[in-house]
């Protein structure tokens, strides 16, 4: 998994992580307070991010985080 994104809010710092290999096809979303991981979801992506990521995939991210 490749680090795509991340921000802070409200005390928490959420990762948003795009699979490496053509066989996984999930965002792995990781929530820490305090340096403390505390939730950690997948979040299923539709087309492989072979070339970037696709505007569907990116829109599902936003609303679940």
């Amino acid at each position: 998994m490749k680090l795509y994104d991340e921000f802070e809010e409200r005390g928490y710092k959420v990762q948003a992580f795009i699979p490496t290999s053509s066989s996984e096809r999930n965002w792995i979303v990781k929530a820490f307070k305090d340096g403390i991981l505390v939730q950690e979801i997948e979040i299923p992506m539709n087309i492989e991010p072979r070339f970037g990521v696709d505007s569907n995939d990116l829109r599902a991210l936003e609303e679940e985080t």
